[in-house]
C-alpha cells in the first residue's frame, strides 16, 4: 500500500467517524420524525428537519474552531521550537579583551 492509498484510507476512516459523532448528538438533541403526509406532520418534519439543520451547522463550526485553535496551538509551539534553535545555533563570538 503506498502512501496516497494510506492517507486516504486512514482519512476516508477518520471522516466517518466524524459524521458519526456530529449525527448522534443531532440525532437526539430534535424530535423523532412525524409519520404521515397530513399538514401538521409536514409541518413537525419541516421543523424537525431546521432543528437538525441548525444543530449540524453548530457542530461542525465547533469542530472547526477546534480545528483552528489546535493549528494556532501547534503554529505556536513551532515558534517556540525555532525560537529555541536560533539560540542554540547563534555562533559565539569571542570577545578579545585589549
Amino acid at each position: 500500500m503506498n502512501k496516497l492509498q494510506y492517507v486516504s484510507k486512514t482519512f476516508g476512516g477518520v471522516a466517518a467517524i466524524a459524521v458519526f459523532l456530529i449525527a448522534s448528538p443531532v440525532l437526539a438533541a430534535c424530535p423523532a420524525p412525524a409519520a404521515g403526509d397530513s399538514a401538521q406532520m409536514t409541518a413537525e418534519n419541516h421543523a424537525r428537519l431546521l432543528c437538525q439543520q441548525r444543530e449540524l451547522y453548530e457542530a461542525s463550526r465547533n469542530i472547526q474552531l477546534q480545528l483552528q485553535i489546535e493549528e494556532t496551538r501547534r503554529m505556536l509551539d513551532n515558534l517556540i521550537l525555532q525560537r529555541k534553535l536560533d539560540m542554540v545555533t547563534q555562533p559565539v563570538v569571542p570577545i578579545r579583551i585589549p
